[in-house]
């Protein structure tokens, strides 16, 4: 089976519902996070594995959750400041790197170590991938690589790719 998880705004709540061979469970899991959300109008993304979450919050902060996908929980969670709002967010194929951009026209794309699980480790860890390009959503395409949806307007955006977002640093 799957989990269909959603975070509730202005909440510590994170709810997982199991996607079955009969559909749709209506009685949710609830993971109570270490805090609660403000501002939820971000990407949450889980990795390939799906044991490891990441919520971006348009208030500058990152939540990272580590997920029990055996009995949708969260386990363990922390939330790191970004530099900006984060909006868009995806993890390399590898789980060993989190991608996080803003919604704007002039924007900077993040990696993040985050094996370590740790919140300064993690902020400590921030390397600029792009900057001063317009940015948004992120996508781990079939390919093992990621792309990034970026805007100039309302006409004439296109993507652009990371194309090797297991290795550190720029690509």
């Amino acid at each position: 089976s799957y989990w269909l998880v959603t975070q509730v705004e202005f909440s510590d709540s994170l709810l997982a519902f199991d996607v079955g061979a009969a559909g749709i469970s209506i009685a949710p899991q609830v993971s109570i996070l270490s805090e609660s959300t403000t501002n939820v109008s971000g990407y949450l993304k889980a990795n390939v594995a799906g044991n490891v979450l990441a919520s971006c919050h348009e208030m500058g902060l990152v939540q990272l959750m580590q997920f029990d996908n055996s009995i949708g929980v969260v386990t363990n969670d922390l939330i790191f400041p970004s530099v900006n709002s984060s909006y868009g967010a995806e993890f390399s194929p590898n789980s060993q790197f989190l991608y996080t951009a803003p919604r704007s026209s002039v924007g900077t794309l993040y990696q993040y170590a985050i094996g370590s699980f740790d919140s300064a480790q993690i902020v400590a860890s921030q390397d600029t991938i792009a900057t001063g390009i317009g940015t948004g959503a992120l996508q781990l395409g079939p390919d093992q690589r990621i792309y990034m949806a970026r805007s100039f307007g309302l006409s004439n955006g296109f993507l652009s790719c990371i194309q090797e977002p297991n290795n550190l640093g720029v690509n």
